[in-house]
């Protein structure tokens, strides 16, 4: 099987998550596959309400199972966490970019990383909206 290369097709179906990638690419400066990819897959996690999104435990899965359309696997760990941090757009922890890099692999969208906050947490609901 490929390594999923077509960032463009998977970020032209819509969705946050496809313009929070198509965003982070244009401010990186690049369209790199595997940048949309993780942008993608972390907006995904937030979503579902967990704080980031293990890219260990996602390096090497078929992109089906990841949630995506297109056919191929997911890069091994080492590439893509090499290939995320030469943008300027992933820090790592304690550095000020809109996606956070852990040591372990694991991707925070800027807001929800804390430098104290358990691998794996979940955030708090949302508050309920007042009626009236």
């Amino acid at each position: 099987m490929k390594i999923w290369a077509n960032g463009q097709a998977i970020a032209e179906t819509g969705g946050l998550d496809a313009h929070m990638a198509r965003l982070l690419s244009r401010l990186a400066g690049s369209e790199d596959p595997l940048l949309t990819l993780a942008t993608r897959l972390a907006c995904r996690a937030a979503g579902q309400g967990d704080i980031c999104v293990n890219l260990a435990e996602a390096a090497g899965q078929p992109l089906a199972v990841l949630g995506e359309g297109e056919p191929g696997l997911a890069p091994p760990l080492a590439l893509w966490c090499e290939a995320l941090r030469q943008h300027r757009v992933v820090g790592r922890p304690g550095e000020y970019a809109p996606l956070v890099l852990d040591a372990a692999g694991r991707l925070y969208l800027y807001r929800y990383w804390e430098p104290a906050a358990p691998a794996g947490r979940r955030r708090p609901p949302l508050p309920a909206r007042d009626g009236g």
